[in-house]
């Protein structure tokens, strides 16, 4: 596996972002648009990364803080390449930038059939803590 990198992700990414988010069979949902992914960008610097392969994006995470807890949204990586340590690496990143900002608490959503996230994420150290319900308004 080429040299990964991770940098902070840039609006100029959202295109290709939107692309590793199909391919890795992500959900993108009408709240997931340019704008709003730019605001997102804009209100949580620094939280939401790329990983990088040959200068191509082959990974994603989008950071937020709201004070209290953070929340990771849209953990994907190409199937090429996965199972190399990108995921893993990814929220790493942001739970330790999360760390400085004063965070003690992340949390994530995944829909429970996804056995194969919900594993990835137990190995992480996450558990379940209950029911999360939502409204697209």
């Amino acid at each position: 596996m080429e040299n990964i990198s991770i940098r902070q992700f840039v609006n100029d990414d959202y295109d290709r972002a939107v692309t590793v988010w199909h391919q890795a069979g992500l959900a993108v949902r009408p709240g997931d648009d340019k704008p709003s992914i730019i605001s997102t960008l804009e209100r949580n610097p620094g939280l939401s990364l790329v990983a990088c392969a040959g200068g191509e994006i082959v990974g994603t995470v989008i950071g937020t803080f709201d004070g209290r807890r953070g929340h990771l949204y849209h953990l994907g990586v190409l199937p090429a390449y996965r199972c190399h340590g990108i995921g893993r690496r990814l929220v790493a990143e942001v739970a330790e930038r999360l760390a400085v900002l004063g965070c003690s608490r992340l949390n994530l959503s995944v829909r429970h059939d996804n056995v194969a996230a919900v594993k990835f994420y137990e190995t992480l150290g996450f558990e379940t803590t209950g029911l999360q319900m939502g409204k697209e308004i």
